[in-house]
Order: structure tokens, then C-alpha cells, then sequence
């Protein structure tokens, strides 16, 4: 009987977050009312709000309504439930994992259409094939089934990981700037030659790759990490004008802060753990 209620109990929490703060909440809702506001914009007046904007005379994309309305409605999602794996992994909780699967999905979309190389080869090749191991990871190092106990990395490490990310980030924006490479991945290679574009899109593959690969082992640092991965996000989607995920990795910005608190906060388990 308390096995089946101890099931029933983990159901409602996932499903109908009963065990969320008010902030939690709120932060929630109030992304969720900002993006469906962003949507309904782009619906109205695509030619100011569309995703698909910033491809205006330069693909047929832009001039088929079905694909600006499914692109902008895959957007809208992919952050609402970016949000929501956030929000869950701020929490400690295995649930997260489930809510990564389908955001990084639905962002790889998005990039993939956008244009932008190293995004979806992190959401695709990297960040979901991680997501889905991570349930099992989370699992067998969590005692209820549920949530885990973070853990700490040495100093010593924290310098090697920050060496190896630095020198990884500067070898893929040589890669992404050279020409041949820009041709063959980038849909508009002669906009995405300036640094300010290759050097964010370079970075969120190297610095995303090392944020989930903290995740996976818990680690309480990956919080720094997914703070510049946000923040980088918003700088990217600034330059494509794609409003709806601006205002969503804002709302990233913010959950990564309230993320590291509480990880900071709670107490940190041995390496071995």
C-alpha cells in the first residue's frame, strides 16, 4: 500500500507540480502568458514578430504561411517546456530529464531551420542522447527514485574543465568561421561570417557539451555554465530577431540563477557518490 502510494504521490508532483513554490509557479505562468503573447504576434503580424523573419527574401520559406505558423508554434513550445526542464533540474528532480528530451528536440528544429550549425548539432547529437542517459544516471544515484544529492568538483578540476572548455570554444570558431565550412552548413553563410554570430554558435556547442556532461554527474558548477549558455542564447536570437525565445532564455537567465542557489544551498555528496 505505501509503494502504491509513494507511485501515486511521485505522479501527481510530475504531473500537476504540487510540490513547486509559489515562485516556481508564477515564473512559470508568467513565461508561459509571455510567449503565448509573442505567438499570437507572430500569427497577427509575422512580417514584425515571425521567427522566420530574418529569412524574408532570402528563402521560400518565409513566403508559405504553413511553415512560418509551424516553426513559430514549435518555438513557442520548445521554450515553455525548456522552461519546465529548467525549473525541474533547479529542483534536483529526475522529471527534468523527460521535459529535456522534448525541448531539445523541438529547439533542434528550430536551429536546423534557422540555420544555426553548432545549436543543433548540441541539441540533437549531443543534448538528447545525454537527456535520455540522464534518467538512468539520476535514477541509480538517487535514493528515492525521484531527486539527487549534488555534488562538488575540486578546485583543481574546475581549472582543468575551464582550460579544456576555453581551448575546445577557440578551436570550433576557427572551424565555424572558415568559408568552405560556412557554405556547406550555414543557409546563409555570408551573414554568419562575423565573429559576433560565429563566436556564440561555436561557443553553445562546446560550453552546452560540457554543461550537460556536469549535469549527468551532478555536478553543482554546471550552473555557472548553463548561465552563459542562456545568456548566449539570448544574444544569438537578438541577432535573429526571434523575439518569442528571447524573451523565453530570458526567462532561462533566470531560472539558471535561481538553479544555483538552490544547488548552492543544498548540502554536496562525496566525488565517490
Amino acid at each position: 500500500m505505501n509503494h502504491i502510494n509513494a507511485k501515486k504521490k511521485w505522479y501527481q508532483k510530475l504531473l500537476f507540480f504540487s510540490d513547486w513554490s509559489l515562485f516556481e509557479k508564477t515564473l512559470l505562468l508568467v513565461i508561459v502568458w509571455g510567449i503565448t503573447i509573442f505567438y499570437v504576434l507572430a500569427l497577427v503580424k509575422p512580417e514584425s514578430w515571425s521567427s522566420l523573419k530574418f529569412l524574408n527574401g532570402k528563402s521560400s520559406l518565409y513566403d508559405k504561411p504553413e511553415y512560418r505558423i509551424t516553426l513559430d508554434t514549435v518555438t513557442s513550445f520548445a521554450g515553455i517546456v525548456n522552461i519546465t526542464c529548467l525549473l525541474y533540474t533547479s529542483k534536483k528532480r529526475i522529471a527534468s530529464f523527460f521535459f529535456g528530451i522534448a525541448a531539445v528536440s523541438l529547439l533542434g528544429v528550430v536551429a536546423i531551420i534557422q540555420g544555426n550549425v553548432g545549436t543543433w548539432v548540441l541539441s540533437l547529437c549531443i543534448e538528447l542522447p545525454m537527456n535520455i542517459a540522464g534518467v538512468f544516471m539520476w535514477r541509480r544515484a538517487s535514493t528515492d527514485k525521484t531527486s539527487i544529492a549534488p555534488r562538488r568538483l575540486n578546485w583543481w578540476l574546475r581549472l582543468i574543465i575551464f582550460v579544456v572548455i576555453a581551448g575546445l570554444v577557440a578551436g570550433a570558431f576557427f572551424v565555424f568561421k572558415n568559408e568552405n565550412f560556412r557554405k556547406h552548413w550555414y543557409v546563409n553563410p555570408d551573414e554568419h561570417k562575423d565573429w559576433y554570430y560565429v563566436l556564440p554558435d561555436a561557443g553553445l556547442l562546446i560550453i552546452g557539451t560540457a554543461a550537460m556532461t556536469l549535469t549527468l554527474f551532478r555536478f553543482k558548477e554546471i550552473w555557472y555554465l548553463w548561465l552563459i549558455v542562456d545568456s548566449t542564447f539570448v544574444l544569438l536570437n537578438i541577432l535573429q530577431h526571434n523575439w518569442a525565445l528571447v524573451f523565453s532564455w530570458t526567462g532561462g537567465l533566470i531560472c539558471s540563477i535561481y538553479g544555483l542557489l538552490t544547488w548552492k544551498a543544498a548540502k554536496a555528496v562525496s566525488l565517490k557518490k
